[in-house]
């Protein structure tokens, strides 16, 4: 009888208990299967994940969402554009950029902006492919910096704008 329920399970239930465990390991485990599973209930549960105490989990659930594709993403991902932990920021910001989202544009320009002597090259890159043309200000200034890649990254950004 036990077999016939697990039978009866889908991957997304069994993900989604993996990701509700109290064990750490558990969850991160549950974090990196859910990026291959594209339901609506093991989305939110990424989302929820990103406020986790756990570093390595905040930056998987970044990972996973953008490999899921869901813009409805794209609010708490862009609130950790500038989370204290550097790897969770650039993981959040790569989920951003390869989500394409335009939403994303305020919190990608405050991350260069808080940072204006080194600013994060990720950010630079996803403003272009998350098409914000308001940006294009920013990023035409940013062809000035004093660090080759800023210019490099902000000249592609540019590019990208100027595609569409």
């Amino acid at each position: 009888m036990l077999l016939l329920g697990l039978l009866a399970c889908s991957d997304a239930d069994e993900v989604l208990a993996g990701l509700g465990s109290a064990n750490p390991a558990v969850r991160e485990g549950a974090v990196v299967d859910a990026a291959d599973i594209a339901d609506e209930r093991v989305t939110k549960q990424l989302i929820a994940l990103l406020e986790d105490a756990d570093t390595h989990i905040r930056r998987d659930a970044a990972d996973a969402l953008a490999k899921i594709g869901d813009a409805q993403a794209v609010p708490a991902l862009s609130r950790h554009v500038q989370d204290a932990d550097p790897e969770v920021a650039r993981a959040s910001i790569d989920a951003l950029g390869r989500l394409g989202d335009a939403a994303a544009g305020p919190a990608l320009v405050a991350a260069i902006q808080g940072n204006a002597a080194a600013p994060p090259l990720n950010a630079i890159w996803a403003l272009g492919a998350c098409d914000v043309d308001s940006a294009e200000p920013l990023l035409a200034s940013l062809r000035g910096h004093a660090d080759p890649w800023v210019r490099f990254n902000a000249n592609t950004a540019l590019l990208a704008l100027s595609e569409d």
